[in-house]
């Protein structure tokens, strides 16, 4: 071997030692030194956690604002169909003139009243109240308690006024409903608010998975804009390192036209990874109801296990869990109210009334007169063109459809769950088959350098395997992401 190619195979090991050193995380940092940044540079974004976006989102987010308004409709649905079924207290009042005979006024009669002329005609005070429970029929109500007080002033001095007290009750024995129509509608409210509560808590779930995607593609985004950049820095120093023995007429035109595409491949990877964290970026802010164009970067976030060991416990826990089969047999609840109340038309209505009036006549010596009654009244229906029968097979058959729909749901969601246990499984699987991919290329990378330092591997061979380890981190990456979706997707599927 000549002394003129032991220089040319000292110069290339030296070339190369220098890019490595280049390339050494100790030397990058001292190069990006944060002290000597200049003045004027854009500020750092804030790193902002997961939890932060929940909050923002929760707080600001109209979706949410609106299923909270149909909840607080249902709720006061419930305080009002509730207020039916307690006691209620109401007073009235009124005052009276008619003539003599009981007619109204006549104009003469009238024009005496304005003279402050009293004669002729006869004045009434009447006070009432009543206490009353159930309602759902103002006109029948379940229980009524009355007390009436009439005072009567007489049209001439010879006759005599008159005090009238009436004490009157009602109360519905059966009206085909046990505790009483207004309590089937005082329970169909509760199961009423009862779906709007689930709703509500699954819209807010819904919102919460929909902002855990958003952060976690953003967070990749961050990842795979890091990664590039680091593959970027590898790829011009390789191509400056070829450039170089290019020069020196120990490359073809061939390694160096692979270097160049390698880092243009790769300063086209950073734009895109650039878009796509901006994008990313947007969406996110979106979401938390921030300004779209707000500047901010997201913290890391520890790789979570799988929610269940086992495939028999996450498919127990989404058949407890999921929203779909509480509002199925709430709606079955619903119809069982219905249908009893359609039987309950076919049966008698019994009620009881009874009353008390006692009049009181202020002569001298006062006299008073008194009468008292009870009653009972049965209402039975003989013919309604079967209308009774009709809404009773219909409710019969909504609670078939609930029950057949409760069967498909349970099958449904325990094929959602399969499906998403085993690609969280997988995934799984994949990211550690990634990392393990991710440091042979490393470790290959690294090998063939020094053997292309000693002349024992083509550039070719550097190139190549330069671009496999690039890939493979990049792959890495993405494998992290992806379990990490996947996870989000076996949670909803299991209605966590």
């Amino acid at each position: 071997m000549n002394a003129t190619m032991v220089d040319r195979k000292r110069f290339r090991l030296a070339a190369v030692l220098a890019t490595t050193l280049a390339l050494l995380p100790g030397q990058a940092a001292d190069a990006q030194d944060s002290s000597t940044a200049p003045t004027g540079a854009p500020p750092i974004p804030v790193t902002m956690t997961l939890q932060d976006f929940i909050d923002a989102a929760v707080k600001n987010g109209d979706e949410l604002r609106i299923v909270e308004g149909n909840l607080a409709a249902a709720r006061a649905q419930y305080r009002l169909a509730a207020s039916k079924d307690a006691l209620s207290l109401s007073a009235a009042g009124s005052y009276g003139l008619t003539d003599g005979i009981g007619s109204e006024l006549s104009f003469s009669s009238v024009r005496s009243l304005l003279g402050g002329a009293y004669q002729g005609i006869a004045q009434s005070i009447q006070g009432s109240l009543s206490l009353v429970q159930g309602t759902q029929s103002a006109s029948n109500p379940n229980t009524k308690i009355g007390l009436t007080l009439t005072q009567n002033f007489p049209a001439s001095s010879s006759s005599l006024a008159n005090t009238v007290i009436g004490i009157s009750a009602s109360q519905s024995i059966w009206d085909g409903y046990p505790g009483g129509q207004t309590r089937a509608a005082v329970e169909k409210s509760i199961i009423a608010l009862r779906s709007k509560e689930i709703s509500t808590a699954q819209s807010r779930s819904l919102i919460v998975l929909n902002v855990k995607k958003a952060y976690i593609t953003m967070l990749s985004a961050q990842r795979t804009l890091t990664t590039r950049l680091g593959i970027l820095d590898k790829q011009n120093a390789l191509q400056k390192q070829v450039a170089a023995i290019f020069d020196l007429r120990q490359a073809s035109s061939v390694d160096l036209q692979n270097a160049i595409i390698n880092a243009k491949t790769a300063s086209l990877d950073v734009e895109t990874a650039k878009h796509d964290l901006s994008l990313a970026r947007q969406r996110l802010a979106n979401l938390a109801g921030m300004d779209s164009a707000s500047d901010f970067s997201v913290a890391e976030t520890s790789v979570p296990g799988l929610p269940a060991t086992t495939l028999e416990e996450a498919i127990a826990v989404g058949l407890d869990k999921r929203p779909e089969l509480g509002l199925a047999e709430l709606n079955k609840k619903s119809t069982a109210i219905d249908l009893d109340l359609a039987k309950g038309q076919a049966n008698a209505n019994v009620s009881v009334t009874g009353g008390l009036n006692l009049a009181v006549i202020w002569s001298q010596p006062a006299t008073n007169a008194g009468s008292a009654n009870l009653g009972l009244k049965v209402g039975l229906p003989f013919f309604d063109a079967g209308a009774t029968n009709a809404l009773v097979d219909s409710n019969l058959a909504l609670m078939g459809v609930y029950d057949t729909q409760k069967r498909q749901l349970a099958k449904s969601i325990a094929a959602d769950i399969r499906d998403a246990f085993w690609m969280a499984s997988i995934q799984s699987e994949k990211v550690d088959l990634a990392r393990q991919s991710a440091d042979l290329y490393s470790t290959k990378l690294a090998i063939v350098k020094a053997q292309n330092s000693f002349g024992t591997a083509s550039l070719q061979d550097l190139l190549s395997t330069s671009v496999d380890a690039a890939n493979a981190e990049a792959s890495f990456a993405t494998a992290k992401s992806s379990y990490l979706l996947a996870v989000l997707a076996l949670e909803a599927s299991m209605g966590l």
